[in-house]
């Protein structure tokens, strides 16, 4: 339970079912704080318990696994020019991984001839066993709005088949209408947007606080058409920069007294280049073809290749795509239609029909 209004509706419900349920909080920022308020967010997950007559909550600290294992891989990717995904990692290593590991343990020391366990987030999704193999499966949750089968597609089956997603039949809106109903101090709690555990709820850019740990560098913007030098910083670093975005850069066009939108078209962290084009729709800015790394078969049964769904970003309408094998281990991705803005780095799942099959990190486009 983060404290939020999903993760203590996902207890309210299961507790309504009559079941035994217990919170446990993950505390994985250690350094807490304008960005972060984990003591704040426990007392929230404390006092939700308290109203579902559910025991004590656990408070467990994995700050050291969620730095060697997702944050600072995400900086080691940020200074290389890639642009991750840490919320991915996130859930495959702490909350599917150390957080999984944990619970089996309290369950071995408390509960030593308990199999009937699970666990249970807030997560929009859906998981289903299939009879014939009695493999889970990973699905969409109602909400296509909320879906977050995008973050979880590195999910392992061994911990899917102990998860359950009590949300996955609810709207987001329904979900706040729960959660009144069943008088929580959480109904109307504001949703977090940042970094997994690491939120910068003041306000300032993702970006800036990025700046507490990557250097700034050297800039060179230069126009992908012409080759021409745009222009030079030395305030910001490669990590700043997104492949599709603005770079919030204007150049002036004295011919016809304007000032011309440039947008992020590659980057080579290497020699510290950032490549703009002019135009939301340059382009420069579509590809249809990914090479991806680090890919991840969430049922090994189910390793197929041909035609799939693909998604890259949350809340992208899901595309048509080739799937095939590629060298060094790698997967490729054909998209049937170009795709604007994809940034090596990113995270990129495909699905057969309703189920999510896997997903890696993409490496190369063209």
């Amino acid at each position: 339970m983060s404290g939020g209004v999903d993760s203590s509706v996902a207890a309210a419900l299961l507790k309504n079912k009559g079941l035994d349920v217990v919170g446990i909080f993950i505390r994985n920022w250690t350094q807490d704080g304008d960005f972060c308020s984990s003591q704040k967010d426990f007392l929230d997950v404390q006092k939700v318990s308290r109203v579902l007559s559910m025991p004590e909550p656990y408070y467990v600290d994995f700050s050291r696994d969620y730095w060697n294992f997702v944050f600072q891989p995400a900086l080691d990717s940020y200074k290389n020019g890639y642009t991750p995904n840490p919320d991915v990692d996130c859930n495959s290593y702490i909350k599917f991984g150390s957080l999984f590991r944990k619970v089996q343990q309290i369950v071995q020391e408390k509960y030593p001839y308990c199999n009937r366990w699970w666990i249970a987030t807030g997560h929009y999704a859906t998981v289903k066993t299939h009879i014939p193999t009695s493999s889970s499966h990973l699905l969409r949750s109602k909400d296509m709005n909320k879906d977050q089968c995008l973050y979880l597609s590195k999910i392992s089956q061994s911990s899917l088949r102990r998860t359950l997603f009590p949300l996955s039949n609810f709207t987001k809106h329904e979900v706040r209408r729960i959660a009144k109903n069943f008088l929580l101090p959480t109904a109307n709690k504001k949703e977090s947007q940042g970094l997994c555990f690491v939120s910068p709820n003041t306000g300032r850019h993702f970006a800036n606080f990025l700046t507490n740990y990557l250097s700034p560098q050297q800039l060179t913007y230069i126009d992908i058409s012409t080759g021409n030098v745009i222009s030079i910083s030395s305030d910001k670093g490669i990590w700043s920069t997104t492949i599709g975005e603005s770079s919030r850069i204007s150049v002036s066009q004295t011919k016809n007294k304007i000032n011309r939108k440039w947008f992020v078209a590659n980057k080579d962290a290497s020699k510290g280049i950032v490549y703009l084009c002019e135009g939301w729709d340059n382009p420069a800015l579509m590809k249809n073809v990914i090479y991806c790394k680090s890919w991840h078969w969430i049922d090994s049964s189910l390793e197929e290749y041909g035609e799939f769904i693909g998604q890259i970003r949350h809340r992208q309408e899901p595309q048509r795509c080739y799937v095939s094998k590629y060298k060094d281990n790698m997967i490729k991705i054909e998209f049937e239609k170009m795709q604007r803005g994809i940034a090596p780095g990113q995270n990129v799942a495909i699905w057969k029909e309703k189920v999510c099959l896997g997903g890696g990190v993409i490496h190369q486009t063209e």
